[in-house]
């Protein structure tokens, strides 16, 4: 071997040393990028984990509440269609109440319902027809003090009850009506019965 042979083949071999030395840095470094790239995607992996966990309860929660709240609605609901079943049944009664009964519910009606001074009470057709001997007499006893009633003999339309009146001013004491005045007060007696 001569000596420029020599001279290349050290140069060659110094060249592939240097590549080599060079490869191998680039591969560590290259290395080096994956694992820090590596880190960082499994830190983005578990704060997105963490994200999608927190929504996930808190979705839960939502839905839990929502479906709480809806049944709580559909309970409310029942609960009143229950109240105004009852309510609607009471006034059915009231009005097939036999004529003794009946007029007995009206007495203390209408002495609750009596002003002090001389008025009227009218009925429909219906109630004139069934009226018990002595009605006036019976109703007028109930009375306070200072009031009277005298039964017209003139019907008014009215499905039951009676009507009232003072010098011209009128006050309804149908059945619907007096359930229409008092309406909240007895939903909450139905309902404190019921649900108590």
């Amino acid at each position: 071997m001569t000596g420029l042979e020599k001279i290349l083949e050290d140069i060659q071999q110094q060249s592939s040393r240097g590549i080599s030395k060079m490869l191998d840095e680039a591969q560590k470094q290259a290395d080096a990028i994956m694992r820090e790239a590596d880190a960082k995607a499994e830190q983005i992996r578990r704060k997105y984990w963490r994200e999608t966990e927190e929504k996930t309860v808190d979705s839960r929660a939502r839905s839990k509440s929502a479906a709480q709240l809806r049944r709580r609605q559909a309970l409310l609901a029942c609960k009143q269609q229950l109240i105004s079943a009852v309510l609607e049944k009471a006034l059915q009664t009231a009005d097939t109440l036999p004529s003794e009964q009946y007029f007995t519910v009206i007495v203390k009606m209408a002495a609750k319902a009596a002003h002090t001074g001389k008025g009227e009470i009218c009925f429909s057709q219906k109630d004139l027809d069934r009226l018990p001997e002595k009605f006036e007499e019976t109703l007028n006893a109930a009375l306070p003090q200072g009031a009277s009633l005298t039964v017209s003999q003139q019907p008014v339309k009215m499905k039951n009850g009676f009507l009232l009146s003072y010098n011209g001013i009128e006050e309804n004491g149908s059945f619907e009506a007096v359930l229409a005045a008092r309406h909240e007060e007895l939903q909450d007696k139905v309902r404190s019965v019921l649900f108590s």
